[in-house]
């Protein structure tokens, strides 16, 4: 089994760089990524021990930050991702609120890209799937609906 890690790939040349490979002691997923819009801090939502994490690696090396750390309870809703501000100053992030099979709802929240308490902006969505911020920050354009998994038969078909 291959461990999980976050590869920088100049595509001019090919050369790779490996960023960030979790540690093997603790139980780690990684769930999502973004670039700054300065192309110089890496973000990335993983488990670690049951909690959902985002951390700032600096692209050109440095230590790795911790931005924010939701229990188990509060799970960052993977589905949907999250996405760095246009002025690089924050990340938005939906939290999940209700659990169990299917989709959940989740509320948008934003958390300062140095770290902090994540701010709830009051706007909660069902069966959430993917968002985008607008660079002004002041718009949201979302997608939703229901996640159908089906497998269909068919039956007597003949390779001719």
């Amino acid at each position: 089994m291959r461990q999980q890690q976050i590869v920088m790939r100049q595509l001019d040349d090919g050369h790779e760089e490996t960023l960030w490979r979790p540690s093997m002691e603790n139980k780690q997923v990684l769930k999502a990524l973004d670039v700054s819009p300065d192309g110089k801090t890496l973000a990335i939502a993983r488990t670690l021990d049951g909690d959902n994490v985002i951390l700032a690696i600096p692209i050109a090396g440095g230590a790795v930050r911790e931005v924010v750390r939701l229990p188990g309870t509060g799970t960052i809703y993977q589905s949907a991702g999250f996405y760095w501000a246009s002025d690089g100053e924050s990340l938005f992030f939906g939290k999940s609120l209700t659990y169990g099979s299917g989709l959940a709802s989740a509320i948008l929240c934003r958390v300062a890209a140095d770290g902090g308490e994540p701010q709830e902006l009051g706007v909660t969505i069902d069966k959430l799937f993917h968002f985008s911020i607008h660079p002004d920050g002041k718009r949201i354009a979302y997608s939703t609906g229901d996640r159908i998994n089906e497998v269909d038969v068919l039956k007597n078909v003949s390779p001719n």
